[in-house]
């Protein structure tokens, strides 16, 4: 339900780049206007619930909410107020979980997520753990360690 002047409107806010992994028209790729959270699992048409990903993020970025993210979490993380609070519940309700920095961004809405979740280590005790890139995961990826 975006128009082409709403789909403009927020590629040029965001530089007419990814905002997942920094590509853009210069670089030959295809930009879409997403949805931070899914339609489906309650995400609106606001400004601040969209973003503009290339073609291969917002492909992957679906098949990940699609398959990887169980939907009664996810009710539980979108019911949540603040982007705080749906950091918090999200590695608490999925303990062991692969989590981008892009999806994470994403479901929380804000840029500066990891000083979000250092700030839940510290006041929570939560055992969030940041790996490095792999093959698997070219950008990194965080996950709860409850051991």
């Amino acid at each position: 339900g975006l128009s082409s002047k709403d789909k403009y409107r927020i590629r040029n806010r965001d530089g007419h780049r990814c905002q997942s992994c920094g590509q853009g028209v210069v670089d030959d790729v295809k930009l879409h206007v997403d949805h931070k959270i899914p339609v489906d699992c309650g995400g609106t048409n606001e400004d601040d619930n969209l973003w503009t990903l290339c073609a291969e993020c917002n492909l992957a970025k679906k098949a990940f909410f699609k398959d990887d993210l169980h939907s009664d979490v996810m009710k539980l993380v979108f019911e949540q107020k603040s982007g705080y609070q749906k950091l918090k519940t999200l590695f608490e309700k999925s303990p062991n979980k692969k989590y981008t920095p892009s999806i994470l961004q994403g479901i929380s809405g804000i840029r500066d997520y990891t000083r979000t979740i250092r700030d839940i280590r510290s006041k929570y005790g939560i055992n969030i753990v940041w790996h490095n890139k792999s093959d698997e995961f070219p950008n990194g990826y965080y996950v709860y360690d409850p051991s």
